[in-house]
């Protein structure tokens, strides 16, 4: 290919066809640009692709998080329930409205009065995104209004 141009670029100039020279040499680097800005498309379209497995390995990773603290907060409630559940027997011996109260469960609900539980409600993969600066991945508005909030809410915690 490379043959046939040059062929055609010395038989202009031995013709002494200046000018159609000059359009050829023009034509062939107009071609060589066409031919860079398609390189740079076929390259954008792929980083574009790699963005968006990103952006959904995210978002899949979110949702297992969400999952996971969804079952979480579920056994917690669980524990807080029997916990309250013990302080109002403890408050109903004390206030004598049980008059024999079970020792054991007595003793139980003094140990645990006034235990408070602190729970870090954390996400690797919010952490992860905020830490590499990939947070500009997420596109959905409702999304990023949530993960707003769930920084928000890391934040009152630490203080």
């Amino acid at each position: 290919m490379l043959r046939f141009f040059r062929q055609i670029r010395q038989r202009l100039l031995t013709d002494n066809k200046f000018s159609k020279y000059l359009l050829y040499v023009i034509l062939e680097i107009f071609i060589v640009i066409i031919g860079i800005l398609i390189a740079f498309q076929v390259d954008n379209y792929n980083i574009r692709q790699q963005e968006r497995k990103a952006y959904y390995s995210y978002l899949l990773r979110l949702r297992e998080d969400i999952e996971t603290l969804r079952t979480s907060i579920s056994m917690r409630k669980e524990i807080e329930s029997g916990l309250i559940e013990l302080g109002q027997y403890e408050m109903d011996v004390l206030t004598g409205k049980i008059p024999n109260p079970n020792p054991l469960k007595l003793a139980l609900a003094v140990e645990y009065t006034g235990n408070i539980n602190r729970y870090e409600m954390t996400s690797p993969t919010y952490i992860e995104l905020s830490e590499t600066g990939n947070l500009s991945l997420i596109e959905n508005d409702s999304l990023m209004t949530y993960l707003s909030g769930y920084q928000t809410y890391i934040q009152m915690r630490k203080d």
